[in-house]
């Protein structure tokens, strides 16, 4: 099985002075990240971390996390990497459950700056904790005077039996079905609910690299943009893409819409993957910076659907391929809709595309029979690509899965001509006098109107209704939103169920890392 260390060093050999990566204002060529593989790997030799040791990884975009990576994909570590601004009792718990057998730890981390001594034993007590810093890429030990002896690398290092996990058993117990131990153990992004670790391959991340190389058709001329955190799936392969095949890639440390718009000018960027609420926010400024981005060849929507204003406008003002896409962290992309899909049908505009290759798509009742066209349902589906399994109870992997197909916990439909209708998650489903409700189909008319920025529907208790539903709003720059002129547009395009019964105006809705609304959140804060 070809490793992507392997493919890593295909593309050094084939041009060792081409920048690999630029970040910060640093242009590292693929030689000059190998040595830094290569030192990583010696200092991994040095603490004893070897083959199948799980390491833990707190450390933000950065040139440290990408040799990180690779070191790991060459010494067939298993990482798990998590959000640099991860609380320190949150990296306590993870690293006892997750069974890690070291935290390796950026040196600006909180954990250093407030010198919490009880917390350093506690994540000692699990693992082994190392610092490292930017410049040198070199593991420091951390160490309390009293717990030396805990700082072994291989084998789990919990003293209480009960907190002591073995990975390779776990993965057995899931029934995978392959024996390749994981590489990455990468987090969902807990949009609705708490986020879950899943279990992906060097073999699968490989495929993954594949797919998206032949649906966007990359090639060797192309320079893509990573502006999404590296603890998660999307940015990783974008990543991976660049490393295995050869491709410049610009890493940014942060998103905002001006670093983004001027890394696309200043780095001549031709293709990225962005989530929805960054392209709408780069939208807004696209009429003044169309010539910053006359480079890109090809650029993809993913993550949440995006608003129909919002994609109307891309369309129009871009020069380049636009795509959207629908996929899980579980699943990679699932569907993918392109220009030439909406050359054949302009409405398909709403959709989120056909089936990607090798991708199997159905639409499910809860009783896990298939519906006809145009039926709302769950979305499942089948891939090749799909992922190895949770880092969790064996019910959990169970209950995500029917006769081979993956259950999403998304509703949606297909129509006619086998395009995919998303309408949101199914735990947001606001049921209004026994009579269901999709917060998405309510959003989308809401949207519509010019001064609102952004909404979020959520279900609020009725004593008679049992629910009703209520809509969060931000206001575009504090322009006026008046309660007739929204009514008006819902009695023109929605059921009178579908009414929102409250309106909240608030500053700003909550959001995960990647730019999803984060409902659970909403609600409470609603509810507060």
């Amino acid at each position: 099985m070809t490793s992507i260390y392997q493919k890593f060093t295909e593309a050094r050999d084939k041009e060792p002075n081409k920048v690999a990566i630029y970040f910060e204002g640093e242009a590292i060529s693929f030689l000059d990240l190998d040595r830094r593989v290569e030192s990583l790997c010696d200092d991994f030799e040095r603490h004893g971390i070897a083959e199948k040791a799980i390491l833990g990884l707190v450390i933000p975009n950065s040139i440290t996390f990408v040799s990180m990576m690779l070191a790991a994909a060459k010494t067939r570590c298993i990482i798990v990497p998590f959000a640099a601004s991860l609380p320190v009792s949150q990296l306590h718990t993870n690293s006892r459950e997750m069974g890690l057998d070291a935290v390796i730890v950026i040196e600006s981390h909180s954990l250093f700056n407030t010198r919490d001594k009880v917390a350093l034993k506690q994540i000692n007590q699990c693992c082994a904790l190392f610092q490292v810093n930017f410049n040198s890429e070199k593991l420091i030990p951390i160490r309390n005077e009293a717990l030396s002896s805990h700082l072994k690398i291989l084998g789990h290092n919990s003293e209480d039996d009960a907190t002591e996990f073995n990975l390779r058993t776990n993965m057995q117990k899931l029934s995978l079905d392959t024996d390749e131990n994981p590489f990455i153990v990468t987090m969902t992004s807990g949009s609705t609910s708490a986020p879950k670790p899943i279990l992906l391959t060097q073999e699968t991340k490989l495929k993954r690299i594949q797919a998206a190389v032949e649906l966007y058709q990359i090639d060797e001329q192309d320079v893509i943009l990573a502006a999404t955190p590296l603890y998660h799936s999307l940015a990783e392969r974008l990543l991976l893409i660049g490393l295995t095949r050869g491709l410049s890639v610009v890493l940014l440390a942060g998103y905002s819409k001006e670093v983004w718009l001027e890394a696309v000018r200043r780095y001549a960027v031709t293709f990225t993957i962005a989530v929805s609420s960054q392209l709408k926010q780069i939208s807004e400024v696209l009429d003044k910076n169309t010539s910053s981005i006359r480079s890109m060849r090809c650029l993809v929507s993913s993550s949440e659907r995006l608003d129909a204003n919002t994609k109307k406008k891309l369309i129009e003002e871009l020069s380049c391929e636009f795509h959207e896409c629908y996929g899980t962290s579980e699943m990679s992309i699932v569907s993918n809709l392109s220009p030439a899909d909406l050359l054949l049908n302009p409405k398909t505009n709403s959709s989120v595309g056909k089936a990607a290759l090798g991708v199997e798509i159905k639409i499910v009742d809860s009783e896990n029979k298939e519906l006809e066209t145009n039926r709302v349902g769950e979305i499942v589906c089948r891939s090749h690509l799909m992922f190895s399994g949770y880092l969790a109870k064996n019910e959990t992997i169970e209950k995500s899965f029917y006769q081979g197909f993956f259950k999403t916990g998304d509703y949606g439909s297909i129509d006619e001509l086998g395009f995919l209708y998303f309408h949101g998650r199914l735990k947001d489903i606001i049921i209004s006098g026994g009579v269901n409700i999709y917060p998405k189909d309510v959003e989308t008319v809401l949207a519509l109107h010019p001064n609102v920025e952004e909404v979020c529907v959520t279900a609020i208790p009725d004593e008679k209704l049992g629910e009703v539903v209520g809509a969060v709003i931000v206001k575009r720059n504090g322009m006026a939103v008046l309660h007739s002129e929204l009514r008006k547009l819902c009695l023109n395009n929605l059921a009178d169920y579908q009414f929102p019964r409250r309106y909240f105006f608030v500053d700003e809705i909550c959001k995960t890392a990647m730019g999803k609304i984060k409902r659970s959140d909403v609600a409470k804060q609603v509810l507060a």
